[in-house]
């Protein structure tokens, strides 16, 4: 068994990246377990944030880890399955996840400038926004490509467990991409609205982990 094969660390990648986003999201002050505060109470969560500055950046650090690993993963199931009867659905949802994933590290490195001493007062509100408007830009991105994904593996794989989870996974992508889209429309209703959109993380992680497992074992069947 090749463990640095590229097939093997994208499988790893795939089971270790959502995870690890998911975990540190968690933690991370402001949100679920530690000081969770509204999202629409800018200056309360920017707040929150600067009292919690040393964890703030490592948990962005790591969230951001965990999506790299992700969309790695995600691009070598890509490659793995290129010429399959799903292709071009999985190249739209990888096209998808990719900017999602690349608008969320952008989203994360404002967090920690957000987090930090540095910026004056006056500049804190314009970086919130526009930290916001990414944020619910990249939930759209990263649940379009989940649905996509998800979709087009429907397609190539087989198996009655592995595919209820997968539509499970096509379906939170549309529940999480409908909330997403609400939220932006709708500023009233964002604070719940990205709850929902965020709960449907849980499905997407369970589902790319075992995606990742499926991976690497379709490497050692062909060893």
């Amino acid at each position: 068994m090749n463990l640095l094969s590229t097939n093997k660390l994208g499988a790893i990648s795939l089971i270790v990246g959502p995870t690890l986003a998911f975990i540190m999201f968690l933690i991370q002050p402001g949100g679920i377990l530690i000081d969770s505060t509204p999202g629409s109470d800018a200056m309360g969560l920017i707040g929150v944030w600067q009292a919690n500055a040393v964890l703030v950046k490592i948990t962005s650090g790591f969230i951001m880890l965990g999506l790299m690993l992700m969309a790695f993963g995600i691009y070598e199931v890509h490659v793995a399955h290129r010429g399959s009867r799903g292709d071009g659905l999985n190249m739209a949802g990888l096209a998808a996840l990719s900017l999602g994933v690349l608008v969320w590290l952008i989203l994360q490195s404002l967090t920690i400038t957000l987090a930090s001493s540095y910026p004056p007062q006056e500049a804190l509100l314009p970086v919130y926004t526009v930290r916001t408007s990414l944020l619910l830009s990249g939930g759209v991105a990263v649940s379009l490509g989940i649905t996509l994904f998800a979709f087009s593996v429907l397609i190539d794989y087989r198996g009655l467990k592995f595919s209820i989870l997968t539509w499970l996974a096509a379906l939170a992508g549309l529940v999480g991409m409908a909330e997403w889209i609400v939220a932006i429309f709708n500023s009233d209703a964002m604070d719940s609205a990205t709850a929902v959109a965020r709960g449907m993380y849980i499905v997407y992680v369970v589902w790319l982990a075992t995606l990742g497992v499926r991976l690497a074992r379709e490497e050692e069947a062909q060893e």
